[in-house]
């Protein structure tokens, strides 16, 4: 604890230092700020030249399925291990952003996340491919098991992959099983749940 919310360029040594025994890998020239989060660190591989600002929470290691009906996105374009998370080389992961890993999380060389930025491999909302005639749904926020007879839910499992030189804005969320394509744009609190193509500049709804 102490180590994570050390200040200054001594808290930015000592990390380092912490981080690469934990890490699956960490590049040269990583900085990781202070009140950062990593959950299963042995899952997540960061390149060089990174940086993890303040209070970025990534979670990896594969998800617990065990009892739970599993509806699975595939992405082509993920290279990795389900539970892993991948930053390639210069990437920055701003203020509060979340990293949720555990279906597979691949982020490409010069991508940066604004501030609360969120990438979400899994989710728990969601009732499988066709639906459950029938059987009514959970408010948004409440987790039911599966074999509960009132909202039942199943676990929604996709890799994310950002590509090269892409940029999700602040607060934007990215959901299972979506690409967001080389140099493409999301505007601040943006909702991809689709795949974006290269180059795209999404803007958000109210934004004219």
């Amino acid at each position: 604890m102490f180590v994570r919310h050390l200040p200054g360029p001594l808290g930015v040594r000592l990390r380092r230092g912490y981080w690469r025994r934990r890490l699956g890998a960490l590049g040269d020239g990583a900085r990781i700020d202070e009140g950062v989060k990593i959950i299963n660190p042995a899952d997540v591989f960061i390149g060089s030249r990174c940086w993890i600002a303040a209070d970025v929470l990534i979670g990896a290691g594969e998800p617990s399925l065990e009892g739970r009906e599993v509806v699975r996105r595939e992405n082509g374009g993920y290279s990795g291990g389900e539970g892993q998370v991948r930053l390639g080389d210069d990437v920055e992961l701003a203020l509060g952003a979340v990293i949720s890993g555990s279906g597979g999380v691949e982020i490409g060389d010069n991508v940066s996340l604004g501030p609360g930025a969120k990438l979400f491999s899994a989710s728990n909302h969601y009732r499988g491919p066709d639906g459950e005639p029938g059987v009514r749904s959970a408010a948004a926020g409440m987790r039911r098991e599966p074999t509960q007879e009132i909202g039942r839910q199943a676990l929604l499992i996709g890799p994310v992959v950002i590509e090269p030189e892409a940029f999700v804005g602040t607060q934007a969320v990215v959901l299972p099983g979506v690409t967001v394509g080389r140099r493409a744009w999301l505007g601040a609190g943006v909702i991809a749940r689709r795949s974006i193509e290269a180059g795209r500049i999404v803007k958000p709804p109210d934004s004219g």
